[in-house]
């Protein structure tokens, strides 16, 4: 999941490479958005494929642009959208449903709603301090 990093390092590369701050904007989206679109061709190479023969193809893929960009470089924009497409590779390998919600779906619920109480009471003490 190296296309999290384009976030945090985005004032870094966008330093280095002159972009605006549409262009730093459209950086930041670019892995969430191709993941959106992505997904439904990654959920037709499961069908097709069965999902361990997709999620190793989607991971080579995404090894591919990594070594790709390690020995030729990355000197433009363009290069680093093409990286951020890495977001949709991973969501094969999600599964569909977590261990404690097959498990225990009633407990998952009631560790969410203790979860939001404890946050929202932090959230409440914060506001009333003010």
């Amino acid at each position: 999941m190296v296309w999290v990093m384009l976030g945090p390092l985005a004032v870094q590369i966008a330093h280095d490479l002159g972009l605006s701050a549409a262009q730093k904007g459209l950086l930041v989206a670019t892995p969430v958005l191709a993941g959106v679109l992505l997904r439904a061709v990654a959920g037709i190479l499961v069908d097709h494929l069965k999902p361990k023969k997709a999620g190793v193809t989607g991971q080579l893929i995404v090894l591919s642009g990594l070594a790709w960009a390690q020995f030729g470089g990355i000197s433009s924009f363009q290069q680093i959208l093409v990286l951020g497409m890495a977001g949709a590779a991973f969501a094969v390998a999600l599964p569909s449903r977590t261990p404690l919600a097959a498990r225990a779906p009633l407990l998952l619920w009631r560790s969410i709603a203790v979860i939001a109480l404890i946050l929202n009471l932090i959230l409440l003490y914060l506001l009333s301090a003010r």
